[in-house]
């Protein structure tokens, strides 16, 4: 059977559990007391490049999230990778796709926080506008009740 990425399906390769690293996981629980519950394998197949495993099946996306998510499960402790031949290569392309992922979203995440303080800029500048021509209604009221005032007392007077 060839290994052309189209000739051998990819949960055959990706989608198994995989024990090459058994003996790592066991040693990480006994020697430094990490909970084999909380480890975490992220296989990818080998035959195609990092973005094209992130463009086929989000291989990259699904690191991040299933990365973060160990984390979080385990009360935000740090965590081991560990890596083999190619898996160093993938690795390393995998956290130079998440820098960049991480400046893009903070880059929106500033440009989002940019366009509300603006909007709140405006808000705020209209609602001093409106206030600013209320008050200056009610001065020209006051200063015409004042006048029609006067001009009754003058002709009380007269």
């Amino acid at each position: 059977a060839s290994l052309a990425p189209d000739s051998v399906s990819a949960d055959l390769l990706v989608g198994q559990t995989n024990t090459l690293f058994a003996w790592v996981v066991q040693w990480l629980a006994d020697n430094l007391g990490y909970d084999v519950t909380n480890t975490i394998g992220l296989p990818y197949d080998w035959r195609l490049s990092p973005d094209m495993n992130e463009k086929r099946d989000g291989f990259l996306t699904l690191t991040r999230r299933r990365i973060e998510a160990a984390v979080k499960t385990n009360g935000g402790l740090p965590g081991i990778m560990v890596a083999h031949s190619m898996g160093n290569a993938v690795f390393r392309y995998f956290l130079e796709w998440l820098r960049q992922e991480m400046r893009e979203e903070a880059y929106s995440t500033f440009v989002k926080q940019a366009e509300r303080r603006k909007m709140t800029k405006q808000l705020q500048e209209q609602q001093q506008q409106k206030l600013q021509q209320q008050q200056q209604q009610q001065r020209h009221h006051q200063q015409h009740a004042a006048k029609l005032e006067q001009l009754q007392q003058q002709q009380i007077e007269s």
